[in-house]
């Protein structure tokens, strides 16, 4: 309207001063007609093909709104202006106020045409016919409903957009520094809503809440109910990610309540479920007080219920939880049978004869309700949540129904033990179970085997079991039910609960497998001597009485086995074990009582016995015992444990330990000259150290090697450890001792005897010991010969310097002789580049052999490397093998 009078005021050459024309109000556009012509009207009416308006009514509709707008505009024109005085067109006050009734008339014309409808003008209607008059009312009222109901849907959507918005944002006057904290909220709720499982969105929207209650007054009123749910819904995840959710999910429950908003059924659940594990008898009041109000027919209804049994029994108190699963169970479900798991738990722990009866019950119940629908999970809760309680009889009738799932022998199952109990033929999803139906049975009724199942390989599986699980202590109690039950439980399984037990690390644990162990070793003993006593009195030598428990006397601190129990005797692998836990305790004397008890049992002990008493010979007596123990176990009868490469694996640690000197009568000294000390007592260190030099040592291994069969010396290739190969090379290199034949004879004879090359690290151990080997030399004093007169001083260079320059002279020497061989393979057509694994090792192989052979020539090359390496050979028991050989001489021949 502000346009039009501007406009009107520009055509008669009327002024508008600035003041006046910023003061016209700004009229809302009026909102757009149904229809604005009759033409339009009917063109509408066309296109939604309703039935159209003849072609002379349309004429005549035409002509007499036409009639009425011209004589419209006449009366307008006929009316006189007002004469404005020449004062008045220079005065601004005079020129508002005509301005503004000027306004006023054209807004009341406005609302005029606003409020006129030409359908219910008299004049207009009057020359219609009947017809056309019902016609176009039909017409009107179907075009009403069309746009009252587009505006309805139009009403809808933005309503349901304003709650979209709401749901995304937080709206509050707050000054600027509080803004800046709302802004930030409301970014991190928005990115939240569009992705609520991400971890980082969780987490930046709860770090930004919690600024904004901390900083904005009154914030969390504010806060619509959409938002709760973002909040919640993101809080309330169960992922790693989310390690303070039982926190979040307390303090927003509080919040919402605070704020006045009501939790949903849901919410209610875990907000009291998450109080239950700070404030447990808090949870129980709220649980209370939200139970009044609840409805079964609510949604989350069953899973509220679930959790007031869930909290009563851990309370303690089974009774009352009884009671809530009581209306739980009108409409049972398998979930709300499963939600009884608690309540048996918590009867078990009763530990009385009437708790028990109720867990029973609520067992049969369970069972008879699921039936083949329960899981794994499900029977291993029970069976330990009896074996826990103390009575390992109703665990073993939970375990027996478990391996009767789907087994024709279902009659032996407790839901068909209980109904035959009490002469029932319904289903047992049907019967009202409680205590005092379990009172007229004895529970031992419920725990009959199939005869199938009264061997130790039932119970034994049930061990396996539990240990798997890491239930070790009721492992055990399934071995004293099988005491009880006069069955012999086989010595492997009472291994596994002694391993068991010592990884477990406690005190008590290890106290119950070393009282376990012992009694066991205690029975073999008796075993061995009864035995011994046989055969004595077959060959008629004597007729002493064989030896009962009560004989023994124990060797050790542990107590003499009870004869009631049927305890199997124990086997290497009870001796393996403990053997092996006494060493990780540095528990020496021990160890000393567990070799005796092992000859007294005559049990032949293996490799892994063996080598544990070798290391306990390092650390009691030293070298010369370790060696002189090996020796004796090496050269016994052929039916004794031989050793294997773990046995050699120690022995090369042992021989890095050893002192002495130069230990290589063919190698000089870095001096140049040869060591004064005769070669025989340089060769054999066993009297100064008891041990053998390592040229000795590899003739033992290499003479092991070729005694085992091919399936053995597979293994051992396969178990080759690697720090063997190391500690072999570092032997003979070290600084006492310098044996550069014995680590090329080394190297050849550990790829023929056990398919092991030379690595990275063996390739810089040689070089660093041939660097400082030259080090060596450099700074040696002068000779005695030479006189200081004539000597000339030589600036004194540090030894690190000295050391780096060798490295870098033999790893350039090292380098030159590999291009050398690429170019001879390069002139024989061989593309290292493209060769497997193996041919690269081999090429690594004959370039150390290569370097080090120049360096046992020396300078001048006088030295017979070839006669050197073949007495080397014979010396560690390979004798004849051809050292340095180039490997592709042999695949072209």
């Amino acid at each position: 309207m502000q346009s039009n009078v501007l406009r009107r005021a520009s055509f008669r050459s009327e002024y508008v001063c600035y003041a006046c024309r910023f003061a016209l109000p700004t009229c809302a556009p009026a909102p757009q007609r149904a229809f604005h012509t009759t033409a339009n009207y009917f063109l509408q009416r066309r296109r939604t093909k309703r039935k159209a308006v003849s072609p002379g009514t349309l004429v005549r509709l035409e002509a007499l709104r036409r009639q009425k707008a011209g004589a419209s505009h006449a009366s307008n024109d006929d009316q006189p202006e007002t004469p404005q005085s020449e004062d008045s067109m220079f005065d601004p006050a005079g020129e508002a106020k005509s301005v503004k009734a000027r306004i006023e008339k054209i807004e009341a014309e406005l609302e005029e045409m606003r409020g006129a409808n030409i359908f219910k003008d008299p004049e207009f209607l009057a020359d219609l016919t009947d017809a056309e008059r019902a016609e176009l009312e039909e017409t009107l009222k179907n075009v009403t409903e069309d746009w009252k109901s587009s505006r309805g849907h139009k009403t809808a959507d933005s309503k349901d957009a304003g709650r979209r918005k709401s749901a995304a944002s937080v709206k509050i006057s707050a000054p600027k520094e509080q803004r800046a904290y709302l802004d930030r909220f409301n970014g991190n709720l928005k990115r939240a809503e569009r992705d609520r499982s991400s971890p980082e969105n969780r987490k930046q929207l709860w770090r930004w809440y919690m600024r904004c209650k901390q900083n904005i007054p009154a914030f969390t009123l504010r806060i619509s109910p959409e938002t709760w749910d973002v909040l919640w819904e993101t809080q309330s995840a169960l992922a790693i990610s989310n390690p303070d959710r039982g926190a979040h999910l307390r303090m927003l429950g509080e919040d919402i309540r605070a704020a006045g908003h009501e939790m949903r059924v849901d919410q209610k659940v875990a907000y009291i479920e998450s109080l239950s594990v700070a404030k447990p008898a808090q949870a129980i009041e709220e649980w209370q007080a939200n139970s009044q109000s609840l409805k079964s027919s609510d949604e989350g209804s069953r899973e509220f219920l679930a959790l007031g049994v869930r909290l009563f029994a851990s309370s303690g108190d089974p009774q009352r939880a009884e009671k809530v699963a009581h209306i739980l169970l009108q409409d049972p479900t398998q979930d709300s049978l499963r939600s009884l798991f608690p309540l048996i738990s918590a009867w078990n722990e009763q530990g009385t004869l009437s708790g028990f009866h109720h867990a029973w019950a609520l067992y049969v119940r369970v069972h008879g309700g699921i039936g083949p629908d329960m899981t794994m999970e499900d029977y291993d809760f029970l069976s330990n949540s009896f074996l826990q309680a103390g009575n390992p009889d109703l665990a073993l009738a939970v375990f027996r129904d478990m391996m009767l799932t789907g087994d024709k022998l279902s009659g032996y199952d407790s839901s068909a033990l209980h109904k035959k109990a009490h002469g029932f033929v319904e289903d047992v999803r049907d019967i009202s179970m409680g205590a005092s139906e379990t009172n007229k049975i004895t529970l031992e009724a419920m725990t009959i085997l199939p005869r199938k199942f009264q061997n130790k390989f039932f119970y034994g599986s049930w061990v396996k079991k539990l240990l798997g699980a890491g239930e070790v202590d009721s492992a055990a109690q399934v071995v004293d039910l099988m005491y009880q039950r006069k069955v012999r439980p086989d010595p492997k399984y009472l291994n596994g609960i002694i391993g068991a037990w010592i990884r477990l690390g406690d005190e008590e644990s290890l106290d119950k497998a070393e009282k376990m162990a012992w009694e066991m070793i205690e029975q073999r003993k008796i075993f061995a001597f009864n035995r011994r006593q046989n055969k004595r009195i077959e060959h008629g030598l004597s007729h002493t009485r064989p030896l009962l428990d009560q004989d023994i006397t124990s060797t050790s601190d542990s107590p003499t086995p009870s004869p009631a129990k049927h305890i199997p005797p124990a086997t290497l692998e009870t001796f393996c074990i403990l053997i092996e836990h006494y060493l990780t305790r540095e528990n020496y004397d021990q160890v000393r009582w567990l070799n005796r008890s092992i000859r007294l049992a005559e049990i032949q002990p293996n490799a892994f016995f063996m080598n544990h008493l070798l290391r306990y010979k390092l650390h009691t007596e030293g070298l010369r015992s370790v060696w002189e123990m090996y020796t004796e176990w090496a050269h016994r009868s052929h039916d004794a444990a031989k050793p294997d490469i773990e046995t050699f694996g120690f022995l090369w640690t042992c021989a890095k330990l050893r002192t002495g000197k130069n230990n290589d009568p063919d190698d000089p000294s870095a001096s140049g000259e040869r060591d004064p000390t005769p070669a025989s007592s340089r060769t054999d260190l066993r009297r100064t150290t008891g041990f053998p030099s390592p040229r000795a040592l590899f003739a033992d291994m290499t003479s092991w090697s070729a005694s085992i069969d091919p399936s053995e010396k597979r293994t051992a290739h396969a178990e080759f450890p690697k720090d063997l190969h190391d500690n072999l090379i570092s032997c003979f290199i070290n600084p006492d001792a310098s044996d550069l034949v014995g680590v090329l004879v080394a190297l050849s004879a550990l790829r023929d005897h056990f398919g092991i090359y030379p690595n990275a690290v063996t390739a810089r151990t040689i070089v660093l010991h041939l660097a400082r080997r030259d080090t060596h030399a450099q700074h040696l004093p002068p000779s005695s010969s030479s006189s200081p007169l004539t000597t000339r001083p030589r600036h004194r260079i540090p030894p690190s310097k000295r050391l780096d320059a060798s490295v870098k002279k033999i790893t350039a020497r090292l380098q030159s002789l590999a291009e050398t061989r690429m170019h001879e393979l390069g002139a024989r057509g061989v593309d290292v580049e493209t060769a497997d694994k193996r041919f690269r090792a081999e090429e690594n192989l004959f370039l150390i052999v290569g370097l080090l052979k120049e360096r046992i020539a020396g300078r001048d090359g006088s030295r017979d490397v070839e006669g050197l390496v073949q007495r080397a050979a014979w010396d560690m028991g390979v004798g004849g093998m051809r050292v340095g050989e180039d490997h592709l001489s042999g695949m072209e021949e």
